[in-house]
């Protein structure tokens, strides 16, 4: 029997695999940059709501952006380059 924090853990991990796949299958259809800035986008909310859902802070929205930020400025460029 698994604990709650280990019930956690691989809801966690199977989040994250779902969102890496849906990531892959979106590359070749927007590019690395784009990719890169979605990815950005929803790691940094998941983030937030893993913090909400361990009750660690507070899920911020403001602190998702500031979170988001760097690879969404990145993706942006890339893709602005390609």
């Amino acid at each position: 029997m698994l604990t709650r924090e280990e019930r956690l853990h691989l809801i966690g991990g199977l989040c994250i695999a779902l969102v890496l796949a849906g990531l892959l299958l979106l590359l070749p259809k927007i590019g690395p940059g784009l990719t890169l800035a979605v990815g950005s986008v929803v790691f940094a909310i998941g983030v937030e709501v893993y913090q909400h859902v361990r009750r660690e802070g507070d899920a911020d929205p403001r602190d998702a952006m500031i979170s988001a930020s760097p690879g969404l400025l990145s993706g942006l460029i890339w893709w602005s380059l390609e």
